[in-house]
């Protein structure tokens, strides 16, 4: 009799598990509508801005821009065939009547033989520090930078690398750094890729799209070490697609895309601390705290499945447009509210969303655009 009870409480956690994972799909398939300001400018980027991060105290952003179509979704091609990525500045201007100007930066001091393929981006005071899928000219690394005129017109100066651990090759998303020598680092996928580049099999589609259908929690957030140039690290926190990850005094704030949350964590020193767990309406992508207002800013897809069948398209030799809805949500993260400030279709896979003064800056992983929006549509004078 008890083996029965067992066996029908097994049937009903996994029937639940499904329901469960059936129930999201439905709800991000569902039809979305646009809201928010209308009066955002389309500025062309030399390759796709994913990450777009304020200067504090200026009007200046700092974007990695990379061609990650070629690098990792296009058929036949892969890191040896990408043309190098690097580092923008856009100036936002003082308001809507005038344009922003945007500037690739000239990175001093750069090791040459190394690919620059740059995705998360966290500033720390006066160092930037980037994570670099260089693959086989390199390695999967965080490269370290001094921001030379910050307040001014940014320059880059290269310092050092930290190589990361194998199992994080090419699949380390986001990161920020706690000091000098600890950092945290989040890793999208469960399988890192080869040396020489992304899997395009079928097999590795197919196992991206069970995890995410059965909500298996095999993405992490790692803690890390820098020891003379190697980073030792350890998960601290699991979740279905671990992404962006921002600090705000002593806790850090981690998006799960697909799980659909966002994760409060206190940092001790000898462990993490899940505090809260918020619900979020559309998957996020990346997020940045922005200290002025308080709040936490954050790139969102609408429907997660646009993603996956836009790289369906791609990997199978065709030649996908549009089609990934996205926008900006404001986290207050005293209250744990979420507000829906922008929903749009005019930039496509939008992946980050900052706020500085009153603009918003959206980054994109595909479209070599940024899309630069007030916080707020000037009101029309009576």
């Amino acid at each position: 009799m008890r083996r029965a009870h067992v066996g029908v409480a097994v049937v009903a956690a996994l029937l639940a598990t499904l329901a469960g994972r059936l129930l999201v799909v439905t709800e991000v398939l569902k039809e979305v509508k646009t809201y928010g300001p209308v009066m955002c400018l389309k500025m062309p980027s030399s390759q796709a801005p994913e990450d777009a991060l304020p200067i504090p105290g200026t009007r200046h952003v700092l974007m990695g821009v990379d061609d990650r179509m070629t690098l990792w979704h296009t058929p036949g091609k892969g890191p040896n065939d990408t043309y190098p990525g690097g580092i923008t500045t856009m100036k936002l201007p003082k308001d809507m009547n005038d344009y922003p100007l945007i500037h690739p930066i000239d990175i001093k001091n750069w090791p040459k033989e190394v690919a620059f393929h740059p995705l998360g981006l966290h500033l720390r005071n006066d160092t930037l520090y980037a994570i670099n899928n260089a693959y086989l000219q390199g390695g999967e690394r965080i490269e370290v930078f001094q921001v030379e005129g910050i307040k001014s017109q940014p320059g880059l100066k290269w310092q050092r690398s930290i190589q990361l651990p194998e199992y994080m090759y090419g699949i380390a998303n986001d990161l920020v750094f706690t000091s000098n020598h600890e950092f945290f680092i989040t890793t999208w996928h469960s399988q890192p890729d080869s040396p020489a580049g992304r899997s395009q099999c079928l097999c590795s589609k197919l196992r991206i799209t069970l995890e995410m259908l059965l909500g298996l929690e095999w993405t992490y957030l790692h803690r890390c070490k820098d020891s003379n140039g190697q980073a030792t690290c350890e998960a601290v926190a699991s979740g279905m697609l671990m992404n962006g990850v921002t600090l705000r005094g002593e806790e850090l704030w981690v998006a799960d895309t697909v799980g659909r949350t966002v994760r409060r964590l206190k940092i001790e020193p000898d462990r993490v601390v899940e505090v809260q767990r918020i619900d979020t309406e559309y998957g996020v992508d990346n997020m940045e705290y922005d200290e002025v207002s308080d709040k936490i800013y954050m790139g969102v897809q609408a429907r997660a499945w646009d993603y996956v069948d836009f790289i369906n398209k791609a990997h199978s030799g065709g030649k996908p447009e549009g089609g990934i809805v996205g926008g900006c949500d404001e986290l207050d993260p005293t209250t744990g509210a979420v507000r829906h400030i922008l929903m749009q279709e005019k930039q496509n896979a939008v992946s980050s969303c900052s706020r500085s003064g009153q603009f918003l800056v959206m980054g994109s992983w595909q479209e070599p655009h940024a899309l630069v929006c007030p916080l707020e549509d000037p009101k029309k004078s009576s």
